[in-house]
């Protein structure tokens, strides 16, 4: 990135002084974080107006480097084994308040790291060919289109560009994941949403015949919306409900929800998903924490499913938290739903929403606003 620099040394002191010898009293720390093999790894750039200093060799390794680090008291203390704060302080306002949105999402350090590094080198490169820094409400427009092409997962995402949802629903398709996450009640709001206002014909089926009044709860929604309604006990059941339905309507199947660690039950839903047209998305809920959410991603990931549902939205305020979990997975965020009203609390899950939310609005017209 034009104009960062990168200075190590013992201790955040001896680092920046370094960086003052090489950029100037009035430089702009982007970040510190532990560098690898000990010490500290501070990045700067010039402030506005500042040139590097090119007649004091005070880059990374450089002699002025090593000996005010030889100056500093050792050992260095063992706390500095953990990445040092970063400082959002030292940040140009319109990136600061980006990063304030952030924090206040719980956006884990690193994401918010990454970003306002890109965010500043965005401003300069922006100030070089217009004259003028860039305000902060084209910088929060530049901080949300950064965050959804993260969010994205691949070019082609489903409902990208406002797509219909069905646009984005195989013809037949599962949810599956935990006990507790809301899959009958978000398939219901789904089956709704299609039938309802997209004019789409459904046919709900459950495998759960373990939970019980599971069959009775699904039947009731089928009896609601007045669509049909099958209970498949075995993957033979599930294959004549897919041959027999005709190819417009959509096929929601409900799952049992066990553990992420019951192997014998993610083998025997395997055998019920496994071959034909039948597809999966993994449900999740975002009040969840962050390890057991990975860690139910890695074991449903036996299924491949194609998408991701975060359920719970409004029970969490942790939403730059969920967010950032779902930048580190294979498949997109496809639905989010908040509240148990059945269609209405459910939302289809384009990247630009997505990346609203996650900078603390709570649609993506608010934050536009």
């Amino acid at each position: 990135m034009a104009n960062l620099m990168t200075f190590r040394a013992d201790t955040v002191d001896a680092a920046l002084a370094c960086a003052r010898a090489r950029l100037g009293d009035e430089l702009l720390v982007v970040t510190t974080r532990a560098a690898a093999g000990g010490g500290v790894e501070l990045i700067a750039m010039p402030g506005r107006g500042e040139r590097p200093r090119r007649d004091e060799r005070t880059r990374t390794g450089g002699r002025q480097a090593r000996a005010l680090a030889a100056r500093t008291p050792r050992p260095v203390p063992a706390h500095a084994s953990a990445p040092p704060p970063f400082f959002s302080a030292a940040l140009p306002q319109p990136v600061r308040e980006v990063d304030e949105r952030l924090r206040a999402t719980e956006t884990p350090e690193g994401l918010r790291e990454r970003l306002a590094g890109e965010l500043v080198g965005w401003r300069e490169r922006q100030a070089q060919l217009r004259g003028a820094l860039p305000d902060g409400t084209e910088t929060l427009a530049e901080a949300r289109r950064r965050l959804a092409f993260w969010l994205r997962r691949g070019p082609e995402h489903p409902l990208a560009d406002r797509q219909p949802l069905h646009h984005a629903v195989p013809r037949a398709l599962a949810l599956v994941g935990p006990t507790g996450v809301g899959k009958t009640t978000t398939l219901a709001k789904l089956a709704g949403r299609l039938r309802l206002e997209e004019g789409r014909e459904v046919v709900l089926v459950t495998l759960d015949t373990y939970r019980v009044a599971a069959v009775e709860q699904l039947r009731a929604y089928a009896d609601m919306l007045d669509v049909p309604f099958h209970v498949a006990f075995t993957p033979q059941d599930l294959r004549e409900v897919v041959r027999h339905t005709p190819p417009e309507a959509h096929i929601l199947v409900d799952t049992t929800g066990r553990s992420p660690r019951d192997a014998s039950h993610l083998a025997q839903l395997r055998g019920f998903l496994g071959g034909g047209e039948l597809r999966s998305w993994l449900v999740l809920a975002a009040p969840a924490r962050p390890s057991c959410l990975r860690e139910a991603a890695e074991r449903f990931g036996v299924l491949t499913p194609a998408g991701l549902v975060l359920t719970k939205l409004d029970e969490t305020d942790a939403t730059g938290e969920v967010l950032a979990f779902a930048m580190e997975q294979p498949m997109p965020v496809l639905l989010t739903t908040a509240g148990q009203e059945v269609p209405s609390d459910l939302d289809p899950a384009p990247p630009e929403a997505l990346a609203a939310i996650m900078l603390g609005a709570r649609c993506e017209a608010e934050l536009a606003a």
